[in-house]
């Protein structure tokens, strides 16, 4: 850029604010024009008046959206990030995190809530944003599996005793006493049916508003371990015992009913989690001692097996398919298939995974401490004491 040209941008950028800047995109990139152009402590102001030009217009941009509802609303600051990141090159995430600062500052979006659960020496237990809930009296063998948010209610499958239990509320819907021992491992709410996955002994069960299912016959045995609904399609993931209840079993995942076999039947496989976008079905478990990630029934190998793996739980953001687990034998998060280990410690475990914005929260366990990791930095929920475990993580 000659003389001319920086003189007559800095006019632009001093003088008429961040509207004429946006219209020289094609002669300028933000990074570009903050470090080359505007070098030294001399161009300070500049620099500091430029960052304002283009935070005043973004906020403006902003400020029109906040009667719009909460869908059309995320649709257009979406939109409003990608014309921000083509305007000024920044990248993707720096771009995000400026827009999405900017939206809270002005109160356009808040803190969402984040909802954990597990159990505890207390039982099966509920945290909303670090505060505890006791959802049971500290009776043994009560665990809250899984969690989902819709509207104000606030729903949890797990287990009190040998009792199925869905909780709405905090209150307890017993969804079956059995005297081989029941679970709810995973609840799902569309429209205004609540489903719920599980198993009543050693049967794969569904339960939609209390009404069972078996998604097995009790001769080989299984268990449903995650439900997803999309549409008019009801997927669950789990497996099925081979031949009897201890010879080993096989990743299985159930649309509508129907069973498609993940695995073979060589090795142990479990099928853990179910996540659907658009046309493609992602499912994480694990193939023996390998954690796996199955796309549209093909499988992705996520660790090589030396060590112990498993793959808990999948969701996917964009382009973007984000795993929690177990790789190598440590807590780990993959995205697009490169492993981030949250620590080196063996007795640590990523139970859940959720995606919301920029950031992904993951819950499980540090050694015996129910633990939620945002961003990969760790807070734990418990003080240690006593044993305990996150099993689930929702964001709204």
């Amino acid at each position: 850029m000659n003389t001319q040209d920086k003189d007559k941008l800095k006019d632009l950028v001093l003088q008429h604010g961040g509207e004429e800047l946006y219209a020289e995109k094609n002669k300028l990139k933000f990074i570009g024009l903050i470090s080359d152009y505007f070098p030294g402590d001399e161009h300070k102001r500049t620099r500091r008046n430029l960052k304002q030009a283009i935070e005043d217009n973004i906020a403006a941009k902003l400020l029109k959206l906040k009667n719009l509802d909460n869908v059309n609303r995320a649709i257009q600051i979406k939109a409003l990030k990608q014309t921000f990141i083509d305007i000024t090159g920044i990248d993707k995430d720096l771009a995000e995190q400026i827009i999405d600062s900017l939206a809270f500052a002005i109160g356009l979006v808040k803190e969402p809530d984040v909802y954990v659960v597990g159990y505890c020496n207390t039982g099966a237990t509920l945290w909303k944003n670090s505060i505890a809930q006791k959802l049971t009296d500290g009776g043994y063998g009560a665990k809250a599996q899984s969690v989902f948010v819709d509207g104000n209610d606030v729903y949890v499958a797990g287990c009190d005793g040998r009792v199925a239990t869905l909780w709405k509320n905090g209150i307890v819907q017993k969804l079956i006493d059995s005297k081989y021992g029941a679970v709810a491992e995973s609840v799902f709410v569309y429209g205004n049916d609540v489903y719920v996955a599980g198993r009543d002994g050693a049967v794969a069960t569904l339960w939609k508003n209390g009404i069972a299912q078996n998604l097995t016959d009790g001769v080989y045995g299984g268990n449903a371990q995650s439900v997803f609904v999309d549409g008019n399609d009801v997927y669950v993931a789990g497996f099925k015992y081979k031949y009897d209840n201890a010879l080993g079993c096989v990743a299985t995942l159930w649309k509508n009913g129907i069973a498609q076999k993940l695995t073979d039947e060589r090795y142990w496989a479990e099928a853990e989690s179910v996540f659907v976008d658009g046309n493609d079905v992602y499912v994480a478990g694990h193939d023996g001692w390998v954690a796996t990630l199955w796309k549209n029934g093909i499988a992705q190998k996520l660790t090589d097996g030396v060590y112990g793996g498993n793959a808990q739980s999948v969701f996917v953001d964009g382009n973007d398919v984000y795993v929690a687990g177990r790789g190598d034998g440590v807590a780990t998060l993959w995205k697009n298939g490169i492993a981030q280990n949250f620590t080196n410690k063996r007795s640590c475990e990523a139970q859940s995974i959720f995606v919301s914005g920029n950031d992904v929260y993951v819950a499980g366990c540090n050694a015996k401490v129910a633990t939620l990791w945002k961003n990969g930095i760790a807070q734990n929920l418990t003080d240690g004491k006593n044993v305990a475990k996150a099993h689930s993580v929702f964001v709204k």
